[in-house]
């Protein structure tokens, strides 16, 4: 759930407090089992966005890189075609995160991102694994989701390095 506060103008707008957005902690009255309870739609929602947000990058890549695509065939030029990828995957990311869902979760939708909102103190340590957890589930089922669409295709969503072990690692 989101927790807003409303700012207000005027002459008492002083002494109220300005606006804030912040995910409120997952409570947890029967322990792990009460918050799965309590708080399934919040990691359903990550789970679910996470995945849609690999599937929209495979599906964005191929259309932009795949060789027998009419776009790499027209966009010679790799450079020019990372704009559009780069506006796809960010109109993408804003969408999710201004979305209902993504209010209602916080749309962290990348384990890194919670992990860095528990490290800065804006997500509380109970909730980080069931996160976590969700996110990965999600990744995991994109990830078959596109192997079935795609299944003759072995290298399709893989990140390839373009030099050697030590150059890619650097």
């Amino acid at each position: 759930h989101v927790i807003a506060l409303r700012a207000e103008a005027g002459p008492h707008a002083a002494n109220r407090p300005e606006p804030i957005t912040q995910v409120a902690p997952p409570r947890s009255d029967g322990g792990a089992l009460g918050a799965l309870r309590q708080h399934w739609p919040e990691y359903l929602i990550e789970a679910v966005g996470l995945g849609c947000f690999m599937v929209s990058a495979c599906l964005f890549a191929t259309l932009l890189e795949y060789p027998s695509s009419p776009v790499r065939q027209t966009v010679m030029n790799a450079m020019l075609r990372r704009i559009p990828m780069g506006l796809a995957m960010g109109l993408t990311a804003v969408t999710m995160v201004y979305s209902r869902w993504g209010q209602r979760s916080g749309a962290h939708l990348n384990p890194a991102v919670t992990a860095a909102f528990w490290l800065a103190g804006r997500f509380p340590g109970r909730g980080v694994i069931s996160y976590v957890a969700a996110q990965c589930l999600g990744a995991l089922l994109a990830s078959v989701m596109v192997h079935l669409l795609f299944p003759t295709h072995e290298t399709l969503g893989a990140t390839l390095p373009a030099g050697g072990p030590w150059q890619s690692f650097a």
